[in-house]
């Protein structure tokens, strides 16, 4: 079984999913090496070619340029595709950030629901997907407290644009996800990390 985490930065999902996987039987799943990036990225692809190419391409479709093909490369494309299937090799695991995250980090423009029914189309899905909710408030709090976040990356100009488009689309996503996909949670995380992991765990 595999468990993924979803939501804006800042809503606590590494946090809850390393949680979770200290109290239960689940495995955070996380690539280690380049081997094994690209070890498990051949892996995919020689199961997943056609989902791997489009994958890609939609990478390639939604960049800005080379330093944001770069980003988005490795961390939305290669990071994901190898954490599903060393995931897909362990009986109990957690990905804290996978396909979903996607929805907010890869599309250049906020999404619809035609974008999204085509994007949940065409990746492999979790077997259940815990949606992380947060306020804005307690979430920047939550930022700054780590002392990082979209920032650190992109210029602030930049940063304030994705920030804005990232907001709008997890709205759209959370009120609409409930017509395209039914293997989903969404928890308020604004109780501690140590009792929101603790409501998971009895949910799952």
């Amino acid at each position: 079984m595999i468990i993924e985490f979803f939501g804006l930065p800042g809503s606590g999902k590494s946090s809850i999913a390393r949680k979770v996987s200290e109290n239960s039987e689940f495995k955070l799943i996380k690539i280690r090496s380049r081997t094994e990036l690209i070890k498990f990225n051949i892996l995919f692809f020689i199961k997943n070619p056609y989902k791997f190419i489009w994958l890609f391409l939609l990478i390639v479709k939604n960049s800005s340029g080379l330093f944001d093909f770069y980003y988005k490369f490795m961390n939305s494309f290669l990071d994901y595709n190898a954490k599903l299937e060393k995931a897909s090799r362990e009986e109990y695991a957690i990905i804290d950030q996978g396909y979903f995250q996607n929805v907010l980090a890869v599309y250049k423009r906020e999404i619809d629901k035609s974008v999204l029914r085509q994007y949940l189309k065409e990746i492999k899905k979790p077997d259940f997907l815990i949606i992380v909710d947060l306020d804005k408030k307690k979430r920047q709090e939550r930022i700054i407290e780590r002392g990082h976040g979209v920032k650190n990356v992109y210029s602030d100009k930049e940063s304030d644009r994705w920030t804005e488009r990232a907001e709008k689309s997890y709205q759209f996503f959370k009120e609409n996800i409930k017509d395209l996909y039914s293997n989903y949670l969404i928890i308020d995380s604004s109780d501690s990390i140590e009792d929101t992991s603790k409501k998971i765990i009895d949910l799952i």
